[in-house]
């Protein structure tokens, strides 16, 4: 029977699997929701071929690609933002696809935070 304890199971070890597997290939994976009943579960995958760049890279030029939509500039990217008065972090990417926090902001310790364009623009303007 399959329950969500069993569906954690198996997404990490999954990932593992298709971490192995993404680098030997030079391929990001990432699984996304997955849906299950009784007897069977599915669940949708996304790639993107790295072609020799890694992460970092990528999120660069897609910052660089798409800074200009919101009035950024491209050499905001990596630099240091206050997210609130004792969280602080730097600025690792955007989502071009959101309109209300594109910008993304690495605060260490795993946590992600999304802004808002015009916070990062008052605070890296004044630099």
């Amino acid at each position: 029977m399959i329950n969500e304890a069993l569906l954690k199971s198996v997404r990490s070890d999954m990932k593992k699997a298709m971490d192995e597997v993404g680098k030997k290939h030079s391929i990001i994976f990432s699984i996304g929701v997955m849906s299950y009943n009784a007897t069977e579960f599915s669940f949708k995958t996304n790639s993107t071929v790295l072609g020799g760049r890694n992460r970092g890279d990528l999120a660069r030029d897609l910052w660089n690609e798409c800074c200009d939509g919101y009035d950024l500039k491209p050499e905001w990217f990596g630099m240091k933002v206050v997210v609130s008065p004792t969280i602080s972090g730097t600025i690792i990417g955007i989502k071009p696809r959101s309109n209300k926090y594109p910008i993304l902001v690495d605060c260490g310790g795993g946590k992600v935070y999304k802004l808002r364009s015009y916070t990062v623009i008052q605070q890296c303007s004044k630099l």
